[in-house]
């Protein structure tokens, strides 16, 4: 009985996030915004496993705290005049065909072409041959192999394979939102579904997913429309959706799963589909409960009495001046399991390490300083001309948001690089597109 009640109490909690979706959304006009998506998102990936693992215990109040963080991060929109905002996008000049303008359609190729390269080889500077290429699944199941014992070589390749495919995806959203075309589609996910394939990579396919959406939703701003469901859109980004998860489900074939019996294949993709798409939550309930002194299933080891200052949520960062210490390689070294079908995860939301760098309190303040920042950049996107930067910083935002699920964004450098260098790429679109009519005008 005690269980139910704590289930309907998390229930009606997460149900306020919708509700704060709405009131976000009622003020500003449209839902076509930071504070209403970010509301909506943690709506969802909290609702699923609420459902999908209704046997497991949560804490209401480790819900509570995400709501809170939530909300304070959306206090920011009050501040500004949203009508006016809306009025400047509508009338300033409409630069949205410099998407797909040649040089950045150029570019866009020849990162695709990079990307792919050093992808392939990747995979033979890690011993793997051409004619291995006949199985995928072997290669991945091999790969995967040598990734969790880590053999794995960190090679140039490596490197330039993973960097260049988040401005593949980031700058094919944009290009396929101003005109669709489905051959930006093929070619935006290419490099992530051979990592998917190749290398069991999945992270990589779901992020590219949310950027290449972050994409096409900055178009249709440009557009003035702040729709955030569109019936055709949302027809073919639900087919994208399907093609992912069944990418996905063939990945967990390599496995080796694809080796069992039907019945117990079944049941160990079940297992992975529930652990990936819930056990976030319950894994962050669980250490909630150990950090505010509840009872626990889990063992945790954290810092104690003290902070990690930043660590975990700016890790690229601290790595990048050789700090950071000693992280494991899927940052949390403890696996939270629950029954049979909550199979052994690591994942345990942005906010636990949000929590051990700032503690609770800071935690929130931090929500209060990324919510104004955000909700500034795109004010900026809406008014001004063609902001490179918060066109970009937008896209990213979309990104960020999935992966807080998971984790912070910059644990690792790649993505927050690619802001600069997309931002870069939009920048000289913007300036070659201004010395040509420069120079017709002057030469008229």
């Amino acid at each position: 009985m005690e269980g139910v009640i704590l289930w309907i109490g998390s229930f009606l909690i997460t149900c306020l996030f919708l509700c704060n979706a709405w009131l976000c959304a009622k003020f500003i006009g449209f839902w076509l915004n930071p504070a209403s998506i970010i509301s909506s998102f943690w709506f969802i990936v909290i609702v699923i496993p609420l459902f999908i693992g209704f046997y497991a215990p949560v804490n209401p109040l480790a819900i509570l705290f995400i709501l809170i963080w939530v909300i304070v991060f959306t206090l920011p929109i009050y501040m500004f005049d949203w009508r006016y905002a809306v009025y400047k996008n509508k009338v300033k000049i409409n630069f949205i065909f410099l998407f797909e303008s040649r040089f950045i359609v150029c570019c866009f190729l020849f990162l695709v072409l990079v990307c792919l390269v050093s992808y392939f080889f990747d995979l033979l500077s890690q011993g793997f041959k051409v004619a291995d290429f006949k199985s995928v699944i072997s290669i991945a199941s091999a790969y995967t192999n040598k990734r969790y014992s880590d053999e794995l070589n960190i090679t140039v390749f490596s490197k330039l394979a993973v960097f260049t495919s988040f401005p593949v995806v980031m700058l094919g959203g944009l290009i396929y939102g101003a005109k669709k075309r489905r051959t930006i589609l093929f070619f935006s996910f290419l490099p992530s579904f051979f990592a998917l394939f190749f290398q069991s990579a999945k992270g990589l396919l779901f992020v590219s997913a949310f950027l290449f959406i972050g994409g096409i939703l900055v178009t249709s701003l440009f557009r003035s429309d702040f729709r955030l469901v569109k019936g055709r859109i949302n027809k073919r980004i639900v087919m994208l959706g399907f093609v992912v998860i069944l990418s996905v489900i063939v990945s967990f074939l390599s496995r080796g799963l694809d080796k069992l019996p039907v019945e117990q294949m079944i049941d160990g993709l079940i297992r992975y589909l529930t652990t990936y798409s819930s056990g976030h939550l319950f894994a962050f309930s669980d250490w909630f409960d150990y950090k505010i002194g509840y009872p626990h299933i889990n063992k945790y080891h954290d810092i104690e009495n003290g902070y990690s200052y930043g660590m975990y949520t700016f890790m690229s960062i601290f790595k990048l001046f050789g700090c950071g210490g000693n992280i494991p390689l899927g940052i949390y070294d403890e696996f939270y399991s629950y029954g049979d079908y909550i199979f052994m995860t690591n994942i345990y939301t942005i906010f636990r390490g949000m929590i051990l760098d700032f503690g609770f309190l800071g935690s929130v303040l931090f929500s209060l300083f990324l919510g104004y920042c955000f909700t500034v950049s795109f004010y900026r996107l809406l008014v001004n001309q063609f902001p490179s930067f918060h066109i970009t910083l937008f896209v990213f935002f979309i990104g960020a948001i999935y992966q807080s699920y998971i984790i912070s964004s910059l644990s690792w450098l790649s993505l927050p690089v690619s802001i600069f260098f997309v931002s870069f790429v939009l920048y000289m679109a913007k300036n070659i597109y201004f010395l040509k009519f420069r120079m017709l005008m002057d030469n008229r």
